[in-house]
This record gives C-alpha cells, sequence and structure tokens, in this order.
C-alpha cells in the first residue's frame, strides 16, 4: 500500500498534466476561433456541444466517475473556449 506521502505525489504529478493539457486545449481553441472568424461561422457550436457532452457523460460512467461531475467540470471548460474564441 502507498504511503500518504506517495499518493499526493502522484496527484502532484496529476495536476501538473491536467493543466498542461487545459493549456493546449486551450490553445487549440484559440486557433479555432480564428478559423471562425475568418469563416463567418459563430463561435457557439450547440450541435458539437451537446455531442461532446454526451460523450463525455459516456465516457465518465464508464470510467466509474459521477457523470454530474464531469458535465460541470466540461461546461467550465466549454465558456472558456468560447471566451477565448471570442464570444
Amino acid at each position: 500500500m502507498e504511503t500518504l506521502k506517495q499518493c499526493r505525489k502522484k496527484i502532484d504529478v496529476i495536476d501538473k498534466k491536467i493543466i498542461a493539457l487545459l493549456a493546449e486545449r486551450m490553445t487549440l481553441s484559440k486557433h479555432i476561433g480564428e478559423h471562425k472568424k475568418r469563416n463567418n461561422r459563430p463561435v457557439k457550436d450547440p450541435l458539437r456541444e451537446k455531442a461532446k457532452m454526451t460523450q463525455m457523460g459516456t465516457d465518465a460512467k464508464f470510467r466509474g466517475l459521477p457523470v454530474q461531475f464531469v458535465k460541470k467540470i466540461y461546461k467550465a471548460i466549454f465558456n472558456q473556449s468560447r471566451k477565448i474564441q471570442g464570444e
């Protein structure tokens, strides 16, 4: 069994990875926003968001995570992505 210190050290590594992935996602969101602007497309894409939310719920359930918890996180991610895209 791992010690508390070992578990916390692993959590610290995971948290750094989460931040790095969020930063990468926001960079991609910025590029998507630029593409949408050049092509006169709206920032908000309700069909895409709905499909992503459904998929995240399925993935959460598969991993044994509370679906509403994951959806709440993704709602915040979508909101920030739209801000970056210029909504």
